[in-house]
């Protein structure tokens, strides 16, 4: 037996219990995260996020029934597999929409406006929902088919290089985003300088 393959049946003898509140802590993250960005649109009205809503609309009621689902299994053990099967599969949706997503951005180009992004999150959130598939849905071929055994090692290679393409994107659009970032702000003081300086003809004691 490899290395490899003694290193991936070691972390498959992960508990269940422990698996269910890494899930609560996955799903209170999403609820703080697009309920945050939920929040900040409707009470300060900054529709430049409305790009958000739909994800948040989808993706906190997900996140509500991980939280519900997981405590009831943690509560009872004869829940635990079938609730770890139901998150391994939203999670995994997830995981392959945020993973289109960033190779979407290597493609196209990062986002306008204040966009950031949080560097080892992406290996993080598309490799732990893939591992947990096999565990739950994929359990039993789980080592009768090496494909499956290593599915999570390859989701993870390919996600740090989606990773590292996302950041190298987003460097490499720094300069076009900078200039209209100075472009921005040279019209934003020259609307202010005109504001600022009424013409003779509205100060008063001024001749016409």
């Amino acid at each position: 037996m490899g290395y490899l393959e003694r290193a991936v049946r070691r972390i498959d003898e992960m508990p269940e219990f422990l698996m269910l509140v890494i899930n609560i802590g996955i799903a209170c993250f999403i609820i703080l995260a697009h309920g945050g960005w939920l929040a900040a649109t409707m009470m300060q009205k900054n529709w430049s996020m409305t790009d958000i809503l739909p994800v948040a609309l989808g993706s906190l009621p997900v996140a509500l029934l991980i939280v519900i689902s997981a405590a009831v299994a943690l509560a009872r053990e004869k829940y635990r597999e079938k609730a770890l099967a139901f998150h391994a599969i939203v999670l995994s949706l997830g995981a392959a929409g945020l993973l289109g997503w960033a190779i979407y951005m290597i493609i196209a180009g990062t986002p306008e406006g204040n966009f950031s992004w949080g560097g080892g999150m992406l290996p993080l959130f598309c490799t732990y929902p893939v591992y947990m598939l096999r565990r739950t849905v994929l359990k039993q071929r789980i080592y009768s088919s090496s494909f499956i055994k290593y599915m999570h090692i390859w989701v993870l290679a390919i996600s740090i290089f989606a990773d590292l393409g996302v950041l190298g994107r987003f460097m490499y659009d720094m300069p076009a985003r900078m200039e209209r970032f100075r472009q921005e702000a040279i019209q934003n003081a020259s609307h202010g300088h005109e504001g600022a300086c009424p013409s003779p003809a509205n100060v008063p004691g001024t001749s016409k």
